[in-house]
């Protein structure tokens, strides 16, 4: 009764709050510019000439007249010296870059030259949802024109990869472009509410022996672990080439580090607490919590032989673990609920 009250209860949150959080950062966003403007205004400008909104239609103007500049070629560069000077400043730079990343998945060219959504298959029962961007290929004449670019995007990361892929290997799928973004952009919802949950624990239940994850161990690995181990371990000889990418790297390396000390704790799965319990395991999750950490501060520090180092480490890790309670590695980058050994099965 309880559970089919709480069931009902969260589907209609889940109806209401994403209304209701857009509604209120609507609102938040309008008074709080037209109240900061207002004063500037009632302050510069004659008496009885401020009206309400004038806040809001200059900002709006303000906005456009930005976006006519940034086409200049003098204003251009002038924008590129001000971010230079900015992301030199401690603290604001980090602030900015995120900021400025965010916005720049959104506002990017890539949904708008995607023509059609492609669906790659990795020989191995996974696919990948991406995008066709470009079917001609006239700047990698040498590769063949048997090849499409396809953008993959990384869920909620910032960016993604373009794979030149055989034409032979692309299914097209019948399903229009910003549809295919909502459902790719959907499995971040998953590990936002991870990092969620992890940041508003309170420090006793972290303490408690009794504390359980709102979610499986599999889906901890599948959320944090699978994604980030790779990148880190190729990085060693694919170095990133841009602040950017060595950000989405760092970023890599905490996310892993933040999984390691997830599966220490059990959660929802049928076999969590039978591989919690037992200390081989928490020694592995601490191991690849430490390798995650040696590898931050190598990428930190831009050292790629220390890189490889931990990504040699955090590798052996993942296998050792596997080795000892999991089998089956997963691939390809589709998981699903994966087989134990068949010791975990055994009363």
């Amino acid at each position: 009764m309880m559970k089919s009250i709480a069931g009902t209860f969260f589907r209609g949150l889940t109806g209401v709050l994403p209304i209701a959080l857009t509604l209120w950062l609507t609102v938040w966003v309008i008074t709080t510019t037209e109240g900061l403007l207002r004063k500037l205004f009632v302050y510069i400008l004659p008496d009885n000439f401020y009206f309400p909104g004038l806040g809001i239609l200059f900002a709006l103007g303000l906005i456009f007249v930005t976006g006519l500049l940034m086409q200049m070629f003098v204003f251009k560069k002038l924008w590129e010296w001000f971010e230079a000077w900015l992301e030199r400043v401690p603290l604001v730079k980090t602030v900015y870059q995120s900021v400025n990343d965010f916005f720049g998945f959104f506002s990017s060219n890539v949904s708008e030259s995607a023509s059609k959504v492609a669906c790659i298959d990795l020989g191995n029962g996974a696919q990948l949802v991406g995008f066709i961007t470009d079917e001609s290929l006239e700047a990698f004449a040498d590769v063949g024109r048997d090849r499409v670019a396809v953008y993959v995007p990384m869920s909620y990361q910032i960016g993604g990869y373009t794979l030149l892929v055989r034409k032979a290997e692309v299914e097209i799928l019948d399903i229009p472009v910003e549809q295919a973004m909502r459902f790719v952009l959907t499995d971040s919802v998953m590990r936002m509410f991870i990092f969620l949950s992890v940041l508003t624990l309170a420090p006793s239940a972290w303490a408690a022996e009794s504390y359980e994850l709102p979610v499986s161990i599999n889906e901890v690995m599948v959320a944090l672990i699978n994604d980030a181990a790779d990148p880190i371990w190729v990085a060693a000889w694919h170095t990133p080439e841009t602040d950017a990418e060595w950000r989405l790297l760092e970023h890599r390396a905490t996310q892993l580090q933040l999984g390691g000390t997830l599966i220490a704790y059990p959660g929802t799965g049928g076999l969590d607490h039978k591989w919690t319990a037992k200390p081989p395991w928490r020694a592995w999750a601490t191991q690849l919590s430490d390798a995650s950490a040696e590898a931050l501060a190598a990428i930190k520090a831009r050292n790629i032989e220390a890189i490889s180092t931990a990504g040699d480490r955090i590798v052996e890790t993942c296998e050792g673990c596997h080795q000892a309670f999991k089998m089956d590695f997963p691939t390809g980058g589709q998981y699903g609920e994966l087989s134990p050994n068949a010791a975990d099965l055994e009363d």
